[in-house]
């Protein structure tokens, strides 16, 4: 039985609306309709106001229907993100990460999912990081995030610990094939570091946290140091954690030690700042027949040969304000470049320090002048009064716009420094582990947590640099901040609807839907569950 709608068509004016009850029945000639109820004429304001009469009596004796009530029947239980754990969930299946640690905590006998907790911890740091005893409360707002103990958490992170070198060989494997599909140049390892500060105040382990020359200008605060080596496209593929006081020069042979201890790779060329290198590590890169590209500290040439090595003049174009001279200093080859554009903006910092030192010369102190190392280096010094220095001025701006690589490779200057040049993928990895990721401040105090806080983050940061590819391989304009902020928009909101009880999606912003694509993913039904208790009728 169902209702029925007949139009009828008239000679004149307009059709006629009419409702009936039929019911189908099958004859002897095919199934038929037998009217059972006629509801009259619908059309027309009598007839409406007869329909809603019936509805009204129909429904008072029904016991599964309800009239919808919005002030009374509508109820708004919560909302938790959705978009964030769905993306990166799918993200670490992608490439291989959740099977990694399947695949190392198969056997760890536990009341709880290791590896699921260890995701926990990692989406934390993508999404909203906050402190280990406050990720219980950031758990609730996910919908389809697992809840674990703080105490669970805390082991998660030791077996973490136990298995580091396991999964880091793993991890660097799967990075490498992942990088090699991509054909961009694995065999070029970024190095640099970074220094992150204690701010705890418990017992601290004296043997890890120290302090040490701090990139924070923290230097009242302990710390440790990080290390991390990408490919040129920006793929993370190895770090390390060293002691509060190991500087930039020791840890560069560390790592160095370390990668050729952990990974098997002979054909790798270490790309290395000015501040890592010292000859003793330059000797110790050519014992292991290791290549390198690596800044050269220019000061470190002899006075009396700066002005002929650095000499501004008969240079070769790489391209535009960017020029180059190849040659052969002390049995290493450097490559020497000048950058124009950087020479002005050198210029016109060494001229904002002089006309502050003019100024200070007049009505400052001597002992605040000659104390400032950035005015001191320009200063001639001779009894109580310290004036200019016009040949250290002079010296100075011999190394305006001027940088300078030493290399054992074959390749050609231009891609010594191309390749030099992408020393800023670390730089940005470091902003976004310190600022995005919180991998600073540090509260932990025990070394294999702080270990593990470190690896933590720095999975998080092989996540969000693959991302950023994948979305970038489907829009070269796509913004990973405008995309994170849309998956976090995404959410599920949970409805009570008189007896029944409804979860549904928020609206998937253009951003969000941009990373769904990048991943292959449908996108989330919009009705997520639903509890059916009675029959709605909206009024």
């Amino acid at each position: 039985m169902y209702l029925k709608e007949v139009i009828q068509k008239t000679k004149k004016g307009p059709k006629r609306r009419y409702l009936q009850f039929v019911e189908s029945v099958r004859t002897e000639k095919g199934p038929r309709q037998n009217i059972l109820v006629n509801l009259g004429r619908i059309d027309d304001k009598e007839g409406c106001q007869r329909l809603e009469v019936l509805t009204q009596a129909l429904l008072q004796i029904s016991q599964t229907i309800h009239i919808l009530d919005p002030k009374n029947d509508l109820e708004g239980a919560s909302a938790k993100q959705l978009g964030m754990e769905l993306i990166f969930r799918r993200l670490f299946q992608q490439i291989g990460i959740e099977k990694i640690l399947e695949k190392v905590f198969l056997d760890i006998n536990t009341d709880f999912d290791v590896k699921d907790a260890l995701f926990n911890l990692i989406l934390n740091r993508l999404s909203n990081p906050v402190s280990k005893h406050a990720i219980t409360d950031w758990q609730e707002d996910e919908f389809q995030v697992n809840p674990y103990d703080l105490h669970q958490y805390y082991r998660a992170m030791d077996y973490l610990h136990d298995n580091l070198k396991t999964l880091e060989s793993e991890i660097f494997t799967t990075m490498k094939s992942l990088s090699n599909a991509r054909k961009s140049e694995f065999s070029i390892a970024l190095f640099d570091t970074t220094s992150v500060s204690y701010y705890g105040n418990g017992d601290e382990e004296e043997s890890f946290l120290n302090y040490g020359f701090s990139k924070n200008r923290r230097s009242d605060l302990k710390q440790i140091v990080v290390g991390v080596a990408m490919t040129k496209d920006g793929i993370p593929i190895s770090h390390e954690t060293y002691s509060g006081n190991t500087n930039d020069i020791s840890a560069f042979k560390k790592i160095i030690e370390k990668f050729a201890s952990k990974h098997n790779q002979n054909n790798v060329t270490f790309v290395g700042d000015r501040g890592l290198v010292s000859q003793k590590n330059v000797k110790y890169l050519q014992e292991s027949h290791y290549k390198y590209i690596l800044g050269y500290k220019m000061r470190t040439i002899n006075k009396e040969d700066r002005a002929a090595l650095l000499k501004k003049a008969n240079l070769k174009t790489i391209k535009k304000n960017l020029e180059y001279r190849d040659l052969e200093y002390k049995g290493q080859r450097i490559i020497v470049y000048y950058n124009a554009e950087r020479a002005e903006k050198d210029k016109l910092k060494r001229n904002e320090v002089l006309d502050r030192i003019k100024d200070k010369l007049k009505n400052a102190s001597i002992k605040s002048i000659v104390s400032n190392k950035d005015y001191k280096k320009y200063l001639k010094i001779e009894g109580e009064t310290p004036t200019l220095d016009q040949q250290k001025i002079n010296a100075d701006s011999v190394f305006d716009g001027v940088f300078v690589l030493t290399t054992n490779t074959s390749i050609t200057p231009s891609k010594a420094v191309e390749t030099y040049r992408s020393l800023w993928q670390c730089e940005a990895g470091f902003r976004t582990l310190k600022s995005e990721l919180d991998l600073q401040p540090l509260f932990h105090r025990k070394e294999r947590r702080i270990r593990s806080h470190v690896f933590i983050c720095f999975l998080a940061l092989i996540a969000k640099n693959l991302l950023l590819k994948k979305i970038r391989a489907v829009d070269k304009e796509a913004s990973y901040r405008k995309t994170i902020l849309d998956l976090k928009r995404l959410q599920a909101m949970s409805l009570k609807i008189h007896n029944s009880h409804v979860t549904i999606r928020s609206e998937i912003g253009k951003d969000a839907k941009l990373a769904f694509r990048a991943l292959q993913m449908a996108f989330p039904k919009k009705v997520l569950t639903y509890t059916n208790e009675d029959l709605i009728v909206i009024r």
